[in-house]
């Protein structure tokens, strides 16, 4: 009797475990997922290169006559405006050589007054003789003399006229050695170097003070292929660290580097910009468009390849991606086509062929 009870418990329990087994298999869980319809659109392809950062302009201030420099208003690191003094140069030559020159000026328009009135002098006796000799009241003779001293007359006032134009250029030199014997900058800038003390010697056009602007550059070369689809103006994003900065192609040089044989661009970045000069930075570039399937980098996983997940069929198939070209946030993909249906949200619990439940669709 304990024998067929026990034989009976133990069929029993083989019976509720076997059913229980079967209702577990039946029951299959959908994957809540969210889910993008792809389209074909066009954005502009990125290149990205490194680029180092310059001043958009270094001026070098020197004096248009030597001399010995009497002080030197500015040094190394200081903060300078337009229209402020850099060096004073000694210009007691100067103004003594200008003092000279205003002499010989004045001397000068005052030979040329006098070649003025003699010229004019002989100009109304010749119109006077000429008159007399047409009534029969003066000789022949008497006009031609008259004549040849109004010629002589003529070529001593052209001879006083560039005399009086020599000493006046010769003036206005001397004037404006001594101006310049005050060397003053022409811009808001940076002093980077100063090249002399005072007292020290000095000659002409030789650098005094160096100056750079506030604004600056940032300078890349680029290959053949890729100078080719750039223009002035076009805009550029200049990354330094965890800032973002803008700006524009200002300058496209047409013949290539003699070392590297890329094409140096140079970009304006936006006033008030904190890049240091001589700073490496990294340069995107947007170039031509590209149309075809572009997504979120987001939404694409990588087991050691590339790949989304794609409903078909209320199932998420997975499927292999190449990537071509990025923009921003987006990828330009080959693998996948207009109209699918690309898994945007949920992909964490997926595997290959999971059946899944659409509860949201994304706007690309």
């Amino acid at each position: 009797m304990k024998k067929i009870l026990l034989c009976f418990i133990f069929i029993l329990t083989l019976l509720i475990s076997g059913c229980q087994s079967k209702m577990i298999e039946v029951v299959v869980k959908e994957k809540p997922v969210t889910v993008e319809t792809l389209k074909t659109t066009t954005n502009p392809v990125e290149l990205t290169y490194m680029g180092y950062v310059e001043p958009a302009e270094i001026k070098k201030y020197a004096f248009l006559a030597g001399g010995t420099i009497d002080r030197v208003e500015v040094g190394v690191g200081d903060e300078i405006i337009a229209g402020q003094i850099l060096a004073v140069l000694n210009s007691d030559k100067q103004t003594i050589a200008s003092d000279s020159s205003y002499q010989q000026k004045r001397a000068a328009l005052q030979e040329l007054e006098k070649a003025k009135e003699a010229y004019n002098y002989y100009g109304e006796l010749l119109s006077d003789t000429k008159a007399l000799v047409e009534v029969g009241a003066g000789s022949k003779q008497q006009l031609e003399d008259i004549q040849f001293r109004y010629d002589i007359a003529g070529r001593e006032l052209s001879q006083a006229q560039a005399n009086y134009n020599q000493a006046s250029l010769q003036t206005q030199y001397s004037e404006d050695t001594v101006e310049d014997t005050v060397l003053v900058s022409d811009m808001d800038g940076l002093v980077l170097e100063v090249f002399n003390k005072s007292g020290e010697l000095v000659s002409a056009g030789y650098p005094v003070v160096l100056v750079r602007g506030h604004d600056t550059i940032v300078k890349v070369g680029l290959t053949s292929r890729d100078v080719k689809k750039l223009k002035i103006g076009d805009s550029v994003e200049v990354l330094s660290g965890s800032e973002t900065f803008t700006g524009s192609i200002g300058q496209i040089d047409m013949m290539p580097d003699e070392v590297s044989r890329t094409y140096a661009i140079e970009i304006d970045v936006n006033k008030g910009s904190s890049l240091l000069l001589g700073e490496v930075v990294t340069v995107v570039l947007a170039s031509e468009k590209q149309e075809g399937i572009w997504i979120y980098m987001s939404h694409i996983l990588n087991d050691g390849r590339d790949y989304v997940y794609v409903v078909e069929n209320d199932r998420a198939m997975r499927r292999d991606i190449t990537l071509l070209s990025l923009y921003k946030d987006k990828v330009l993909v080959e693998g996948l086509s207009s109209g699918e249906t690309l898994v945007v949200g949920g992909t964490n619990t997926l595997s290959d062929g999971y059946k899944v439940h659409i509860v949201g669709e994304e706007d690309e």
